[in-house]
């Protein structure tokens, strides 16, 4: 049977169980591809710039959930879920695809009746990218010579937290760039950013480090 679950503020509501409604189908969209180009006066064809600073960006998704109502009143589970959804930003979960989640803001559509049945539709509009619910992580120890961390990653780009829980300086090389950090705390750096496939990272210094990211993909 199909079900859904939404996250809100961390906390998780079954459509089925905590909401009295019923999700017969479903519609995720298109993450459509922002394509950008430009024609070529007199030549042929266009040139593709889509890409021309770094990886292609795709527009929202649309996901569209038929809801049938089962409770003893309609109306107030109605209220009660555009109480809770209407507006919010919040994590779906479908029951088919459980180690994703979809995020984005939603909404509630009108109130339908047809007989003895009320239906209303739950409208997101989602990332384009649905995310891994397990975020990944890699611990080491670093060492003056160095350790290498190979880092496997999805499709969308992102760039890794360093997580330490000592003093210490730190330094993480990818490639030619590197990023140096120092003390306790969560760390970041636009300058290094996994693609999709592996990367490798070299950890130098005398401290503990997790490396951790959210994967994505399409």
């Amino acid at each position: 049977m199909l079900n859904v679950k939404f996250i809100v503020d961390g906390i998780e509501y079954d459509a089925i169980n905590d909401l009295k409604c019923y999700p017969k189908r479903f519609y995720i969209g298109e993450a459509k591809p922002k394509y950008n180009l430009v024609e070529i006066p007199y030549g042929n064809g266009s040139l593709d710039l889509s890409s021309a600073l770094g990886d292609i960006a795709y527009s929202n998704r649309k996901i569209t959930l038929p809801m049938t109502i089962v409770s003893d009143n309609p109306n107030q589970t109605y209220s009660d879920v555009s109480n809770l959804l209407s507006g919010q930003t919040v994590q779906i979960v479908f029951n088919t695809d459980e180690d994703y989640y979809y995020v984005g803001r939603v909404r509630c559509g009108e109130l339908q009746t047809q007989r003895t049945k009320w239906t209303f539709e739950i409208i997101g509009e989602v990332h384009p990218y649905k995310f891994h619910r397990e975020l990944t992580t890699y611990t080491v120890t670093a060492t003056s010579a160095g350790v290498t961390v190979n880092c496997r990653n999805d499709r969308m780009s992102v760039a890794p937290e360093f997580i330490t829980t000592a003093s210490g300086s730190v330094t993480v090389t990818k490639g030619t760039t590197t990023y140096t950090f120092s003390g306790a705390g969560t760390h970041k750096s636009g300058a290094i950013v996994l693609p999709k496939g592996t990367t490798t990272l070299t950890v130098k210094g005398s401290i503990q480090v997790t490396i951790q990211y959210r994967q994505g993909r399409l």
